[in-house]
């Protein structure tokens, strides 16, 4: 008796989760293993309902338990934001270069190569470095100076790519995008 009064009442949550809206084939699901645990019971009393017992209670605990994971998931998931500028592009995720510091290093897209500040004295690249569409506000900087106080400071050297985050967050897990973007000539 315990046993049917308990699957009465799993059919009815499965019957209600199917009315209040489900992942897509979830409803679908919920809804056919109502209708078979109707059928068996119908054609097959008693004896149905113990071989379809164990099915439609694990089908249910899995559906319960999944919609909330599958929500949970979803709620953290943020789009990636694209392009701050039509001529702008994404640093590969970089790596970190020193370990006690915010210094961050990634390749530079061929397109930009040339741009490359060449030395200390000579601070020419005109290309900038936007977090999300964020301009980070201090380009040109020493790597020793990104390494140790970081805040957005950043540097174009050839090949590479010296940054910090704005906040001096891991740049590779931040969930922020980097984008070098160079100005259009006036």
């Amino acid at each position: 008796m315990i046993l049917k009064h308990n699957l009465e009442r799993l059919e009815q949550q499965a019957q209600e989760m199917a009315a209040d809206g489900c992942p897509e084939g979830a409803r679908e699901a919920l809804l056919e293993l109502a209708e078979r645990y109707h059928s068996e019971d119908k054609a097959h009393p008693g004896q149905a309902r113990k071989r379809s017992s164990w099915a439609i209670a694990a089908a249910l605990t899995i559906a319960l338990v999944n919609i909330p994971l599958v929500t949970w998931v979803h709620s953290g998931y943020v789009e990636p934001k694209g392009p701050p500028f039509p001529n702008a592009y994404r640093l590969p995720t970089p790596y970190r270069i020193y370990p006690n510091g915010f210094v961050y290093s990634s390749l530079v897209p061929p397109q930009l190569e040339r741009f490359a500040d060449e030395d200390d004295d000579n601070q020419k690249s005109p290309v900038l470095l936007y977090e999300d569409d964020k301009l980070l506000p201090l380009p040109h900087t020493r790597g020793y100076v990104i390494a140790e106080k970081g805040m957005g400071r950043y540097s174009h050297q050839k090949g590479r790519f010296y940054f910090s985050s704005s906040d001096n967050t891991d740049a590779r897990s931040n969930r922020r995008s980097y984008w070098l973007v160079l100005p259009a000539a006036p």
